[in-house]
């Protein structure tokens, strides 16, 4: 048996587009779910550079001219998560760390 980790979007893609394969496949375990996939970018992002990648992102989900656009990316709505709300994710660190996983550098 082959065994791999994939994260859902991923997954969700490649059952799109290889449905015959992904039949054959099962998923055995899952983590508990993440409040939104986050965007990311530097922590030297300057504040505006910031404000003006969140009114784009804003732009595109509101914007019925982009409905094609995310319904191929598979995204139905793009929300600003409070930092806070991923802190469950950062949990996953601590318990990786307590188990003895080494730091990924």
């Amino acid at each position: 048996m082959d065994v791999t980790a994939v994260d859902c979007v991923t997954y969700a893609f490649w059952s799109r587009h290889r449905p015959d394969a992904a039949r054959r496949t099962r998923v055995i375990d899952q983590t508990p779910p993440s409040p939104s996939i986050p965007f990311v970018t530097s922590a030297k992002t300057v504040p505006a550079t910031v404000a003006a990648l969140r009114a784009a992102l804003t732009r595109i989900a509101r914007e019925p001219r982009f409905s094609g656009v995310r319904a191929g990316l598979m995204i139905t709505d793009i929300v600003d998560v409070p930092a806070e709300r991923y802190r469950a994710l950062l949990d996953y660190e601590r318990d990786a760390a307590a188990l003895g996983y080494r730091e990924l550098l």
